[in-house]
């Protein structure tokens, strides 16, 4: 990945405006090394916010929230640079759209905050009192950090909290899990002779064995685009992951979600099946990315 991604860029600067900093004062860090300087007073303000909030100083005492460009390095990974800067893995993962450590490779560029924290999209029902609850960071913090005195933004800067465990370990460990607690292939992504046409024929996804009613889990959080009977698939659901990602759960006995619908990783979705064009029980499954099949092997393991 040589660009930051769209996305990122356009929420970052969103709030570059909201805390009212200036193309100019947008900052690059251009070296890791401990004998940089620069790297030096950047760690410091780390360090000082985390004191600061910690120990409930006195807000004039947190310095001022600043955002910086840099560019992954050849010796570099996730770890270093996160040993380097003295950020923790909550705001690189904010900061950024990286689904996992992967995506950190040389030439990547990268946004950093010279505090740990998370960038947070303001929701319609929020109030300074409810986020800041929610995040346990009082909200003088928040207002300071984001040079705000109301809520009146689109995104908000909230120093000193975290991401939560579920984001953390989805990118640790992979940003998807099974679609089955156990995972028994018997016919995988690819050419295979065809059951019914007994010739040979591009098979979408991959079937795992399992009995009628055995628990199907979402492999990641999205949205439902579809519950309901689909053709030769029988009973379907089909995730929305964004990023032009979707899941398929084919010959389903039973949807247990609806279009429209909000799903996190490991939520139970269906019952399997043998609905639809199928020999027997079982799970097909599929991952598209922009409407194209690949092989969920990349995905699932």
């Amino acid at each position: 990945m040589k660009k930051l991604k769209s996305l990122n860029i356009i929420i970052l600067f969103i709030l570059i405006a909201a805390v009212k900093i200036s193309a100019e004062e947008f900052r690059t860090l251009h070296s890791i090394s401990y004998e940089n300087s620069e790297l030096k007073n950047y760690r410091d303000d780390v360090r000082k916010s985390i004191f600061v909030i910690k120990s409930r100083r006195d807000v004039k005492e947190l310095p001022e929230l600043k955002f910086y460009k840099y560019v992954v390095k050849k010796d570099d990974n996730f770890w270093k640079i996160l040993s380097r800067t003295s950020l923790n893995m909550d705001t690189v993962i904010s900061l950024n759209d990286f689904d996992n450590q992967s995506d950190i490779c040389e030439g990547t560029e990268m946004y950093l905050s010279n505090m740990r924290g998370v960038l947070y999209k303001v929701k319609k029902e929020d109030t300074l009192l409810s986020i800041a609850a929610k995040y346990e960071v009082p909200f003088n913090y928040i207002l300071k950090v984001n040079k705000i005195i109301k809520l009146d933004k689109d995104y908000i800067f909230i120093p000193c909290a975290d991401i939560g465990k579920i984001a953390r370990s989805e990118f640790i460990g992979g940003s998807y899990g099974r679609p089955l607690d156990v995972l028994t292939l018997t016919s995988a992504f690819g050419q295979r002779k065809d059951p019914f046409l007994n010739r040979i024929k591009f098979h979408a996804g991959a079937d795992y064995r399992c009995s009628v009613g055995t628990k199907v889990l979402a492999v990641k959080s999205g949205k439902v685009i579809h519950s309901g009977y689909y053709g030769d698939y029988g009973i379907l659901i089909i995730i929305d992951h964004g990023k032009g990602i979707k899941s398929y759960y084919g010959h389903l006995s039973r949807s247990l979600v609806k279009t429209g619908d909000t799903i996190e990783r490991g939520q139970t979705i269906a019952r399997s099946g043998n609905t639809g064009r199928s020999t027997g029980p079982h799970l097909h499954f599929e991952i598209r990315k922009d409407n194209k099949p690949v092989n969920p092997d990349y995905y699932v393991k």
